[in-house]
């Protein structure tokens, strides 16, 4: 629910309010990597670049990214 609420927030361009509705869901998801990268969406957005990178950089791999 506060992934869908994120992005529905970030569609009307209200940033801010997205980052919070990301951080819940990557809190409540244990870190799914969906939501980290929802939540870096968010941050870029709201002109918040370097926690953008941040939360990419905590994002668990994926088995394609261990090649």
């Amino acid at each position: 629910a506060h992934q869908t609420l994120g992005m529905a927030l970030g569609q009307k361009r209200m940033f801010e309010e997205s980052v919070a509705e990301f951080r819940e869901a990557v809190e409540l998801s244990g870190g799914s990597p969906v939501s980290i990268a929802g939540l870096a969406n968010a941050y870029a957005s709201a002109g918040r670049p370097d926690e953008a990178n941040n939360a990419i950089a905590t994002s668990p791999a994926t088995p394609i990214d261990r090649k």
